[in-house]
């Protein structure tokens, strides 16, 4: 049996601690666990701040990706003229279309990697 749990010291400090652990049951009908009890409270903390990492990559870069694509189409709804203005509008677009895809890809890996840590962890 594995669990996680946390505690709450009284001046607000937590701590998170994982237990893993194997019943054995005795002739007289106790039963003796063995296992490990270890303070996983780092693991926790790095998570955590992995998590607001992906959610900065997922929410605040995309958006302004977003934003660029959107003025790249207003622009070339616009463009009346000059083949450098095409081809400068063509490589921001390439940029940008390639910014946002690294970006879906970073978050899809993070949420693939953070489902199979929680299967394993049920």
């Amino acid at each position: 049996m594995e669990v996680e749990f946390r505690v709450v010291e009284s001046n607000g400090n937590i701590h998170w601690h994982s237990v893993n652990a194997t019943p054995e049951p005795q002739p007289d009908g106790t039963v003796i666990w063995y296992g490990i009890f270890q303070d996983i409270t780092e693991s926790k903390e790095y998570e955590k701040v992995l998590e607001q990492i992906l959610f900065d990559i997922s929410h605040v870069i995309r958006r302004p990706a977003s934003s660029i694509l959107g003025i790249l189409a207003l622009m070339e709804a616009e463009q009346q003229s000059g083949s450098a203005h095409s081809m400068h509008l063509e490589l921001l677009r390439k940029a940008t279309l390639e910014l946002d895809e690294y970006i879906h890809q970073l978050n899809d890996a993070y949420h693939h990697r953070r489902s199979r840590n929680t299967l394993k962890r049920a």
